[in-house]
């Protein structure tokens, strides 16, 4: 991209990702405040105040997160905390695992294409603009599906089971200062110095 970097970053923002997420599922209050966080990052781009490294790490973490479809696994939850055909242990499980699966959304090792092989039974997918929406009624077998899904990415991925107590719009603003934080991107400098051939 060049000197342009970050109008070409500031116009995806403003004509995509933030129209986008307008429209979700998410709740409310996650909504309002991811959108809130994403404007703050227009105003940083159009003043110039991001490095080209600062804009690749959130195109990284930005491009296809599954922090943005989250909406459908609380609509998962929801549905499974009013089923009389799961048990109270199941459902206490996905409530663990749906937290531990956030987690794995904070430290970056799960991708868009994960979830929505997760969500398979209990979401469909909008063609045009690629967003999840669940489905009106999940059975008792879709969500232990789900359950089992997600537990698998997980154990993939070696997540912790400790709680991690944040919200959804919590996890977004501590991966936006991730990507932005000056000590991760001298670590990254380091490691990339560190891997080139002597």
């Amino acid at each position: 991209m060049g000197g342009s970097q970050h109008l070409q970053a500031s116009s995806a923002l403003t004509t995509q990702l933030i129209p986008w997420v307008e429209k979700s599922t998410l709740s409310d209050a996650d909504r309002q405040s991811i959108v809130e966080r994403l404007n703050e990052l227009v105003a940083e781009m159009d003043a110039n105040r991001l490095s080209t490294r600062q804009l690749s790490r959130l195109n990284f973490r930005l491009s296809g997160a599954p922090i943005f479809q989250w909406g459908v696994v609380e609509e998962v939850q929801r549905q499974a905390s009013l089923s009389s055909e799961l048990s109270e242990a199941e459902k206490q499980a996905l409530t663990v695992e749906c937290d531990r699966l956030l987690r794995t959304v904070l430290d970056g090792k799960i991708a868009m294409e994960q979830l929505e092989f997760a969500a398979q039974q209990v979401a469909v997918k909008e063609q045009q603009s690629g967003r999840l929406t669940a489905r009106e009624k999940i059975s008792a077998a879709e969500v232990q599906e789900f359950l089992r899904r997600i537990s698998s990415v997980c154990d993939r991925a070696k997540t912790e089971k400790e709680p991690l107590e944040k919200s959804v719009s919590q996890v977004f603003r501590m991966m936006i200062d991730d990507a932005l934080n000056d000590q991760a991107l001298n670590n990254e400098a380091m490691n990339n110095e560190a891997a080139k051939p002597k």
